[in-house]
């Protein structure tokens, strides 16, 4: 049972409905009605009645309270944690839409690693990123040259895809195709498929956009997204390939890559890379627990990509 499981749940008490749910959360249904079986597994109780609209049952009740309070305390420590004045403490500032999915994980392990430094994480847009007095940002793309920038990792892109979206759109060439791209990781190969990528803000350039062009992929095929999730949503649901840096999908779909629910597929250098960046206020050099972050950081990814290699 995990924070993100009680949400889920109760978000489905509170509309009524699983479809509505996965609307306000910006995910698939699928997504949401597993992590609603693997709850009530887990408990090994029934916690709605599959009813319209949905009602919980009296376990469902006891269990949407309990959440209540879990999740209040959460909120609760969080913003103990942001007015912690802890000279030993270290502050992380994403962007909502630059955010990497193996951000929990990395935190956790530098915890175990440095138990004695506090580490939390602030999510901000840009404007207010760059207003902050202490700025230590960990993203997958410079948001201002404003910031100071310590290169992490520099990893090439993969697609993502469903195999029912491949098969339909290659037929009985779809095997082929699929030995093809992970022989050659050739995004040529994929000039008919649909692709879903969030969309970038008109002041940045989009290295993504110039990936797909770049393969001959028609313009008409990209689909720009404004709300991150929904490019999860269009991919697992089998609407649209996914690209992304390939350290992104391997931690942001760990579970449907490897149970085969999604195919991932590492591109060629040719089509350029990505890089995750450490980024500073410019003139403030990094204190000695953010320098220490930085190298923890870089051994962390390399580490955890080899694994998957």
């Amino acid at each position: 049972m995990n924070f993100t499981q009680l949400e889920y749940f109760l978000t489905i008490a509170q509309t009524g409905s699983i479809t509505a749910a996965a609307r306000q959360l910006f995910i698939s249904q699928q997504t949401l009605s597993e992590s609603l079986r693997r709850l009530e597994d887990e408990l090994g109780v029934t916690l709605i009645h599959r009813t319209r609209p949905i009602a919980l049952t009296e376990a469902g009740q006891c269990v949407a309270d309990g959440a209540r309070d879990i999740l209040a305390r959460k909120v609760q420590m969080l913003q103990q944690l942001e007015t912690s004045t802890d000279n030993d403490g270290l502050v992380i500032y994403v962007a909502p839409t630059a955010s990497p999915p193996f951000l929990t994980k990395l935190l956790l392990s530098f915890g175990q690693s440095c138990p004695t430094v506090k580490a939390s994480v602030q999510v901000l847009d840009e404007t207010s990123l760059l207003s902050t007095g202490v700025c230590f940002s960990l993203t997958f793309a410079e948001l201002d040259k404003r910031l100071s920038w310590y290169p992490v990792l520099r990893d090439n892109y993969a697609v993502l895809i469903r195999p029912e979206l491949l098969d339909k759109r290659f037929g009985p060439n779809a095997d082929a195709l699929r030995q093809g791209l992970r022989e050659t990781g050739d995004l040529a190969l994929l000039r008919t498929m649909p692709f879903a990528i969030p969309a970038s803000p008109p002041s940045h350039p989009d290295p993504t956009v110039d990936a797909l062009q770049r393969a001959g992929i028609d313009s008409a095929s990209i689909q720009r997204i404004q709300q991150p999730h929904l490019v999860h949503v269009l991919c697992e649901s089998g609407a649209a390939a996914a690209i992304a840096p390939l350290s992104s999908l391997y931690f942001g779909f760990e579970r449907q890559i490897a149970d085969g629910s999604l195919e991932l597929f590492p591109l060629a250098e040719r089509y350029g890379s990505y890089l995750l960046h450490i980024g500073c206020r410019k003139h403030c050099k990094p204190q000695s627990i953010e320098q220490q972050f930085i190298r923890f950081t870089q051994e962390f990814m390399e580490r955890e990509i080899m694994q998957r290699k």
